[in-house]
């Protein structure tokens, strides 16, 4: 579950820390290597989902903070080490979901932020910690959806609310799965359609200070998984098969700086392109967009969550290459997930919608 490999020669190195169970988040600083999961061994000793490692042999050193649940992701400013996850316990104190650590003692710090969810998602800029998830609430604190921000130092939580919603993929919640800071801006990514107020598919970028939503929109076709910041290139896993407009299979380089939305046309590609609804959810219409780099017969239709067919589109059409748009109505059809089938020539694409009333 956890390997070191040499980046020239891809051969593994002297690092076995041999975890029980799954490893999912890694941070490596000073010679130590800093694991997060739901393991209950690793490196030769008891530990219980965090871990601190030697970097050379894979051995667990004396750090044991020891939460109580999964420890799904973590950052890091000064000697400060911060935990999100699922966990409601972090060294015998009540910690739900976000814990910080001294990061050479494995001491819990004693300040509190507790949320009623999960924390998927941690990033350090300036200051600020933000932290994204699954949440309603910081518990005892005000409300707070799926992403906020806290002093780095005091714990305290900002007033700060982007509140990602509208679930693409999950018909229960929304998310946040992946973080990165460049500066004073923070990028967001994981599974929703709204964000500081606007409309953003699953990517946006936003102030990290006022949490203002930016122009600068790739529009995954499904949900961001991972992030990695690289000079000025921004690259993105996830879920997705297109993005800005062109195919991408789970993995989009996007460069900086923000450029403006792109226009309301598509680019032809190799393939067939099919746009994020939008809005979505929906409350009575909504704008379909998809571009043919061949003329196909073309059927779009709508599907409840058992596989019915319960609105067509467009059934059987022949269409020219080229961009197509049409406006979808769901006046007729009842709250809750459905899904957007999308049929040219051999070629299939789906995407989920929400109808809200």
């Amino acid at each position: 579950d956890l390997a070191a490999v040499d980046p020239t020669t891809g051969i593994a190195t002297g690092f076995i820390p041999n975890p029980d169970q799954v490893v999912k988040t890694l941070l490596v600083r000073h010679g130590t290597v800093y694991a997060g999961g739901a393991f209950d061994n690793i490196g030769g000793r008891p530990r219980r989902c965090l871990a601190a490692l030697d970097a050379s042999t894979g051995d667990a050193l004396d750090w044991n903070p020891a939460p109580n649940d999964w420890v799904g992701a973590l950052a890091m400013r000064g000697d400060t080490l911060y935990a999100g996850g699922f966990f409601s316990q972090v060294g015998g104190q009540p910690h739900y979901s976000i814990a910080a650590v001294d990061a050479a003692t494995g001491a819990v710090l004693p300040w509190q932020i507790d949320t009623d969810g999960v924390v998927n998602a941690l990033a350090v800029g300036g200051s600020a910690v933000f932290a994204g998830g699954g949440f309603d609430h910081v518990l005892g604190g005000p409300p707070r959806i799926n992403l906020l921000a806290f002093d780095a130092t005091t714990g305290q939580i900002l007033d700060w609310a982007p509140s990602p919603n509208g679930p693409r993929e999950d018909a229960n919640h929304a998310t946040v799965d992946a973080l990165a800071t460049r500066g004073d801006t923070l990028y967001v990514g994981g599974d929703f359609t709204t964000i500081a107020g606007g409309q953003r598919a699953s990517l946006a970028v936003l102030d990290g200070a006022s949490g203002a939503l930016l122009n600068w929109a790739p529009e995954p076709d499904q949900s961001v998984h991972a992030f990695e910041v690289s000079g000025d290139q921004l690259y993105a896993g996830g879920y997705f098969r297109a993005a800005s407009w062109r195919p991408h299979l789970g993995l989009l380089g996007a460069a900086f700086p923000h450029k403006s939305a792109p226009p309301d046309s598509l680019p032809v590609g190799p393939t067939v392109t099919f746009a994020p609804i939008q809005p979505n959810p929906i409350q009575s219409t909504a704008s379909v967009r998809y571009s043919l780099p061949i003329s196909s017969t073309v059927t779009l239709s709508l599907y409840d969550i058992l596989g019915r067919r319960v609105a067509s589109v467009v059934d059987r059409q022949f269409q020219n290459a080229g961009v197509h748009r049409l406006t979808i109505g769901v006046d007729r059809l009842k709250s809750g997930c459905y899904f957007i089938r999308l049929e040219a020539g051999q070629v299939t694409r789906t995407q989920k919608v929400v109808v809200l009333r």
